[in-house]
């Protein structure tokens, strides 16, 4: 048998299982590049952005220092350490001596609700175009990382947007465009961004436990006229978008074809396995979590 051979699916079965995959970027969901000017006019900016969020959102920033600022490494790492941490009373300080691979990157920011970056350094998901005249070779050189341009802004010294950028971003007409000094806007522009970056709320009933206690599932109790994981996803409805029973595979054909369904695919971890399975099935999806026995 060919090596090609080893590689295509057994019985039309994928070797691999197809998963939903969370709208991840390089820090976390919700970040943008800001890129086209110099530096410190990005840091300025990020300054406002952050200053008139943060009582809101969890901001972060990220940049990269140029060559002019490289310093020797500090404290223990010039020592040899891989990793130091100070506790600066006012901010933690964490100080690696190892590359962060993507994963690490986004750990460090997963409790970060918004994630500004400065684009003439670091990519991201999402970008902030600003067309300011000095920066324009500088630009040119990183329009290839314009895939996912959400605002331009243009410097008070320019009129027109470049017009490799208008190649790049042929939707760039539908885009908002806001001078570099309309603070309001910009600011008004990021709030409608996490406003609409909130995850919708689905709702999960756990009813997927072996009632060993009770001697007979408890989820099938008739408490209101109807089964009690019945009743409780009624309940949810109200509040939530979509309404998912969590049960073992063995269970899964005995629940109501009207009711959504999600058998765990994460076994022997209880009500946790049940959350993770139902996470693996809708990654960007908020979860209202209520299990199925009478309060």
């Amino acid at each position: 048998m060919t090596s090609n051979e080893h590689s295509q699916p057994v019985g039309g079965h994928d070797k691999h299982a197809k998963l939903a995959r969370p709208a991840l970027g390089n820090f976390g969901r919700n970040e943008w590049a800001i890129v086209g000017a110099p530096c410190i006019n990005i840091k300025l900016l990020a300054d406002t952005i952050i200053g008139a969020l943060s009582a809101t959102y969890k901001c972060a920033y990220a940049d990269t220092s140029h060559n002019d600022e490289v310093t020797l490494p500090p404290g223990r790492i010039a020592s040899g350490a891989v990793l130091e941490y100070t506790d600066q009373l006012n901010h933690q300080q964490f100080n690696y001596n190892t590359p962060l691979k993507l994963a690490k990157f986004r750990q460090q920011f997963a409790d970060a609700d918004l994630v500004l970056v400065n684009g003439n350094h670091q990519q991201a998901k999402a970008q902030v175009v600003i067309i300011y005249e000095n920066k324009k070779a500088s630009l040119q050189k990183r329009v290839e990382q314009l895939t996912n341009v959400q605002l331009i802004l243009l410097d008070d010294r320019v009129d027109e947007v470049f017009d490799f950028v208008k190649e790049a971003v042929p939707y760039w007409q539908t885009l908002p465009v806001y001078r570099l000094s309309d603070t309001d806007n910009i600011i008004s522009f990021f709030e409608a961004q996490m406003q609409q970056a909130k995850p919708v709320l689905n709702g999960l009933v756990l009813a997927g436990g072996k009632s060993v206690r009770m001697g007979f599932d408890k989820g099938t109790i008739n408490l209101y006229g109807k089964e009690q994981r019945y009743h409780v996803s009624d309940m949810l409805k109200n509040y939530c978008s979509d309404v998912f029973i969590s049960c073992r595979a063995d269970q899964h054909q005995e629940v109501d074809s009207s009711y959504a369904s999600i058998a765990d695919t994460f076994t022997g971890l209880g009500p946790f396995g049940a959350i993770l399975s139902a996470f693996r099935e809708n990654p960007d999806k908020a979860l209202l979590v209520v299990a199925c026995s009478r309060q």
